[in-house]
């Protein structure tokens, strides 16, 4: 199936990069972040309240392409931070649980009002 295919892929990546300007509430990063993941993306208000609570969740100013791809480069030059931010994401997506994300998705829809 291509979704555990996906999966699969994510869970060997040392690094997600998420480049989106716009999304309301990404759940590729939850996806991400349930195989040790850690995510790289823009600060925006949706993946803030989703996600603003996981240290595994690196955001950098909309458009600095620069700076993303050093905190990219930050995770995959060095072991130990990845490994740490690898746990925060396993640990993050454990303590969770689906009706977190559910209100979380509902309050990021109730704040574009």
């Amino acid at each position: 199936m291509l979704n555990e295919l996906v999966l699969k892929y994510m869970g060997q990546a040392k690094v997600f990069v998420y480049p989106t300007r716009k999304d309301l509430y990404p759940l590729v990063i939850g996806e991400a972040l349930s195989r040790g993941t850690p995510a790289v993306t823009y600060y925006l208000p949706g993946i803030r309240l989703a996600y603003g609570d996981c240290g595994a969740v690196i955001r950098v100013r909309i458009g600095d392409v620069d700076a993303m791809a050093g905190e990219a480069l930050k995770i995959l030059e060095d072991p130990q931070p990845a490994e740490r931010l690898r746990r925060a994401a396993l640990e993050w997506c454990a303590r969770k649980r689906w009706s977190d994300v559910a209100r979380r998705e509902l309050r990021a829809y109730c704040s574009l009002r």
